[in-house]
């Protein structure tokens, strides 16, 4: 009896022995299949460009005044930064700009009337493309300008004041070709000395304000107010006369974009005798 039970608790452990080790198989095949899927699952996450193309639609614009140049590009999906090679277009050799990180850059200060090569390239995932064509444009003339003035003189009647009767003579200075003003840096002294007023009402008394130009600093046109708060209505005007100072071009195209010249344009003056009503 006893010999009968203990073979049958043999073939029980034996049996149990083979279902373990069957179970251990069968895990590390489902172990090495998932270290598959996964290893296949990382290389398609982490998959590198090597070979990154160029960036394409290179253009170049010349802007004010004449002597700088932007460049625009098509952005590239997950570039790092960009390098733009640059030269004359007689010069052998590019010189480089690198670290840029949007997809525009703008040269100032160049040469004018000079053709310019640019080419492009892109870091991307580590690895530095080849460079694009290259373009070449060819920067503008020394901007030149005149300057214009116009004049309004206006009178405006205000309610419930005291000094109900306020009197406006307001100047503008124009500039043409597209040329701009620096005009944060115009004060009313400066104004005082462009343009002389004389004839009738004597506003080189009156107060001077210049209009806020915080929000366009680099207008083409400025305006500067004589203004005079009254109690009566009896201020006269005849021939009250803006004219441009033509010594005074000089120092006013320094708060200007203009290079080359800045010359007296049409009308030089302006003139009214008439208040305008509100």
């Amino acid at each position: 009896m006893d010999i009968i039970f203990t073979m049958e608790y043999n073939k029980i452990k034996e049996k149990t022995m083979v279902h373990k080790l069957f179970l251990l198989k069968m895990l590390v095949i489902l172990l090495t299949f998932g270290m598959m899927i996964l290893s296949c699952d990382d290389n398609s996450i982490n998959e590198v460009d090597t070979n990154p193309s160029p960036p394409t639609g290179l253009t170049g614009t010349v802007i004010s005044p004449n002597n700088s140049i932007q460049l625009t590009w098509n952005s590239v999906s997950n570039a790092e930064t960009y390098i733009i090679g640059y030269k004359k277009n007689t010069a052998t050799s590019f010189q480089t700009q690198y670290g840029i990180t949007t997809t525009s850059y703008t040269f100032s200060n160049l040469d004018f009337a000079t053709k310019y090569d640019f080419r492009i390239a892109v870091i991307k995932d580590g690895f530095r493309s080849d460079n694009s064509p290259s373009i070449t444009v060819e920067t503008g003339n020394p901007l030149t300008a005149n300057v214009s003035i116009s004049m309004e003189t206006r009178y405006i009647i205000i309610p419930g004041s005291i000094n109900r009767n306020y009197y406006s003579v307001l100047v503008e200075l124009t500039l043409s070709n597209g040329a701009q003003w620096n005009a944060n840096g115009i004060t009313e002294n400066l104004f005082r000395s462009w343009v002389t007023m004389s004839g009738t009402p004597n506003v080189g008394t009156w107060s001077v304000t210049t209009f806020d130009y915080s929000r366009n600093p680099q207008p083409q046109t400025v305006q500067f107010a004589y203004t005079f708060n009254s109690t009566t209505n009896n201020v006269s005007i005849s021939g009250l006369t803006a004219t441009i100072v033509t010594s005074r071009l000089t120092e006013m195209m320094g708060y200007t974009n203009v290079v080359n010249s800045l010359t007296i344009g049409t009308p030089s003056s302006a003139s009214s005798s008439t208040w305008l009503t509100n």
